[in-house]
Parts: C-alpha cells; sequence; structure tokens
C-alpha cells in the first residue's frame, strides 16, 4: 500500500523486493487470518490505519515478533506480556 501511494519507493518491483528482503532472512511472511483481523478491530485506538492495526494484532495472536520504525507501535505491546514482540529498527 504505500508503495502505491508512493510513500516509499523501492528500488525493486515490489514482488522482487520482498523476495531480496526475506529469502535467507528468517525473516515470515503470512497471510492475513481471518481470526486477528477480527481482534483487530477491537484494538485501541492509537493508529487509525486499519492494515496497520491487523499487522499488529497478527503479531500478538501469533505470538511473533514484529520489526518496525512506527512510533505508534508501542502503545499496543505494553502488558502484552507474551503476546507478541516489538522490535524498533
Amino acid at each position: 500500500m504505500l508503495v502505491a501511494y508512493r510513500r516509499i519507493d523501492l528500488p525493486l518491483p515490489l514482488p522482487e523486493w520482498i523476495d531480496e528482503a526475506t529469502v535467507g532472512s528468517g525473516v515470515e511472511i503470512v497471510p492475513i487470518q481471518c481470526d486477528p483481523a477480527r481482534l483487530a478491530a477491537a484494538l485501541p485506538k492509537h493508529h487509525r490505519a486499519p492494515a496497520d492495526r491487523i499487522i499488529i494484532e497478527t503479531a500478538q495472536y501469533l505470538d511473533a515478533t514484529l520489526i518496525s520504525l512506527d512510533e505508534r507501535f508501542p502503545d499496543y505491546f505494553l502488558g502484552s506480556a507474551g503476546c507478541g514482540k516489538l522490535v524498533q529498527a
């Protein structure tokens, strides 16, 4: 979405960039699942972007590590011990 809205520029077409960024990195891309998508609607409104809220809830639902620079994401991980982890990098 960020590429489509020209909020970021990538040096390669998106599918190639994803392959380049993830192959051999240990990063796993997971599909959107129904339960986290539904639960995202109930998250506090720290972040208005629906896609970001689904990403946050998916990390918590899967107890996964989420890497992001977004300054609003930490608000969702405060007090959520055992429900995902945020790394700001």
